[in-house]
């Protein structure tokens, strides 16, 4: 049991996790200790008081940060020292929260190597937060909130964003297994965008995608922050983004804190997510409204830095999917012949310009289920199998769900349709690690195809067709560039 991911454990023994959800419910601090303290008493050893939450923090952890003593004691009076890498104390020392220190040690609680390790990274964060250029005029203002505020979550917020209802009870059995059901987020990220008329497409400046690079942490933190401000983003969401960037950066994560805090929430949160994709499909688009330019220009802040965090990740050479169930008037055809000078029309040999951030997944069996047996019962299912990913980022250590294996190219990748083929289990796997068939072949190999032309649709079948798989390899942005010279 120890060893399974924390999601499966959640769906096998969800009582394990009984006090999380007590926890997370709408209470006071002494409403939720009175609470969580009579589920330890009641369960008969069934609840685990070290049970840690998605985000990787333990009830007693969260009780140092936001200084919940009542808490504190109650999950102590289990035996409950210290649940993960880094300690409970150590999260009191970060928080200044002196009541729990000195409750802490004096149960017997010290700090190990993994716990100095954890301050000292979180104070070079913070002092890098806390900067001034200095050239800067406003050197009295060296410790201003607003950068600081991504170190600093609300802790009548945190409670929430580490248990969902919908992992249990009746919620999750409408909707199936855990491991899909769970993947509701992920289907709404790679929906985005899909089948809609943006406009005459356009290769962006990179200095709209991205921030200045002479701009100081300081300065993007704070203009990180107002820009958040703007949107809609749920203060719990934000909050849980925030911790987690607390845990990776204490770890030692190669990301600075912003850019955790920016990936997560474009993760986990759906309104984040959805303005930053709106801002940056108006950025790749000739002429778009002017609202929407305007929008684009005022969450600047926001959406840069998460170009700028996915940018900053390792780019791996992998395979993937993008997998979306769609209902529509014409069928299959209206999602396949895009949008005139829209670069979205998956004729093979065409060149296809995804705009904003796009998901994937590399779960070949995750992407088959949603795309032919999600919702709506009759929509078309459409994967987008990219079999040649130069650029796409790994993304599952800062997703709720690590499971899905979810995976993000940056704003306006661009790929070539290499065909199109039946949306079966055999296509789907083909040319995967586990596969090793003639598709794993070199690129323009006799194998490759061979295996191709044989099993390929027309462009006539797939329009006709339920559900079709389109194979995409990934191109540089050179040949966007060439196509938008012609259009």
């Amino acid at each position: 049991m120890d060893l399974m991911p924390k999601t499966l454990r959640m769906a096998v023994k969800p009582m394990l996790f009984h006090a999380w959800e007590v926890a997370a419910s709408d209470l006071s601090d002494q409403e939720r200790s009175e609470k969580v303290a009579a589920a330890f008493q009641s369960s008969n050893g069934n609840v685990d008081p070290a049970a840690v939450d998605l985000r990787g923090f333990a009830l007693l952890d969260l009780a140092a940060c936001s200084g919940n003593k009542a808490l504190a004691e109650a999950v102590l009076a289990t035996g409950v020292r210290s649940s993960g890498r880094l300690s409970a104390l150590m999260w009191a020392h970060w928080c200044k929260q002196e009541d729990l220190v000195v409750l802490l040690t004096s149960r017997g609680a010290s700090l190990s190597n993994a716990d100095l390790e954890g301050l000292q990274h979180l104070r070079n964060a913070r002092a890098e937060l806390e900067k001034v250029p200095e050239t800067s005029e406003d050197s009295e203002c060296a410790k201003e909130t607003d950068a600081m505020q991504l170190l600093t979550p609300d802790p009548s917020k945190i409670w929430r964003g580490g248990w969902l209802a919908s992992m249990s009870g009746t919620s999750c059995k409408q909707r199936g297994p855990l491991f899909v059901g769970a993947a509701d987020g992920l289907v709404k990220r790679m929906l985005w965008g899909a089948v809609k008329d943006a406009g005459a497409a356009v290769v962006a400046n990179a200095r709209s995608i991205h921030p200045a690079e002479a701009e100081e942490p300081r300065a993007m933190a704070k203009e990180f922050v107002s820009a958040v401000a703007c949107t809609d983003a749920t203060p719990e969401s934000i909050s849980s983004a925030k911790l987690v960037a607390l845990r990776m950066t204490a770890e030692g994560a190669g990301l600075s804190a912003l850019g955790i805090v920016a990936l997560r929430l474009f993760i986990t949160d759906p309104r984040f997510h959805e303005e930053c994709c709106a801002a940056w499909s108006a950025l790749f688009t000739q002429q778009p409204s002017t609202a929407a330019g305007e929008r684009a220009v005022d969450l600047q802040g926001a959406h840069a830095q998460v170009a700028a965090a996915i940018q900053s990740l390792p780019a791996r050479k992998l395979v993937c999917f993008r997998a979306l169930r769609l209902q529509l008037p014409g069928g299959i055809k209206d999602a396949l012949r895009g949008h005139r000078h829209g670069m979205d029309c998956y004729r093979p040999g065409s060149i296809v310009l995804w705009r904003h951030a796009a998901s994937c997944t590399q779960d070949a069996a995750l992407a088959e289920e949603l795309a032919l047996h999600g919702q709506p019962a009759a929509g078309c299912g459409i994967v987008f199998k990219i079999r040649r990913a130069a650029s796409a980022r790994p993304v599952a250590d800062f997703a709720a769900f690590p499971e899905h294996a979810e995976v993000l190219f940056p704003p306006g990748a661009v790929f070539r349709v290499v065909g199109l083929f039946p949306c079966t289990q055999e296509c789907l796997r083909k040319g995967s690690e586990v596969d090793g068939g003639a598709w794993a072949g070199e690129l323009g190999s006799a194998a490759a195809i061979k295996a191709q032309r044989s099993e390929a649709f027309s462009w006539e079948e797939a329009c006709r067709a339920r559900s079709v798989m389109v194979l995409l390899d990934e191109e540089d942005a050179g040949a966007a560039q060439k196509t938008d010279i012609l259009i």
